[in-house]
């Protein structure tokens, strides 16, 4: 099967989720590699994937119906809904209006880095992609989660005063890696 997935429209959140659960599901999965591209990002983009790994925790912290598969992402989830009571964000407009096509590797942590960065220009309809995220398998939202988690790490370790650093370094404290499912 080809690495390469066709996006007609990067502005659309669940197309996004979609294709970062294929990234999440490789075997190649190269979480350091999308870290390092991530933390060469723009300083908006590394708040904005924050932000909306945060958002993920916050919506994952309230589902009920969970087991051995995402438990792990979910009970960080609930951790982190104790620190973090930002409301999950429901915009659905688009920042451009323009169609933006994207040529994504889901084998590739630079090709998903560059990825949500054209989705973050494009749209502010991280709820969509939120949302979409949850009707994954289980062990998809693990593994999203654990690239999350991931990030948080890197993030921290980040020099600066801007917000998405201060919060990633709170949402680190907390987080103690999640098992391979």
């Amino acid at each position: 099967m080809s690495g390469i997935l066709e996006i007609t429209d990067v502005s659309d959140g669940g197309a996004v989720a979609d294709a970062m659960s294929l990234f999440v599901n490789s075997y190649t999965c190269p979480i350091k590699v999308f870290c390092i591209e991530m933390k060469n990002k723009n300083e908006n983009v590394k708040k904005r994937f924050t932000s909306l790994c945060i958002a993920w925790f916050l919506s994952l912290a309230t589902v009920r119906d969970f087991d051995r598969r995402n438990e792990a992402a979910v009970m960080f989830a609930r951790k982190l809904s104790c620190i973090f009571t930002q409301p999950m964000p429901k915009t659905v407009k688009k920042v451009s209006d323009g169609v933006q096509s994207f040529r994504f590797d889901f084998q590739s942590g630079e090709s998903a880095a560059n990825l949500l960065e054209q989705f973050f220009e494009h749209s502010d309809n991280s709820g969509a992609f939120v949302e979409k995220m949850l009707s994954e398998h289980r062990t998809l939202q693990q593994s999203f989660s654990r690239l999350c988690g991931e990030w948080f790490k890197t993030a921290a370790g980040l020099q600066g005063n801007s917000s998405y650093i201060k919060d990633a370094i709170q949402a680190e404290r907390v987080y103690s890696g999640m098992p391979l499912v």
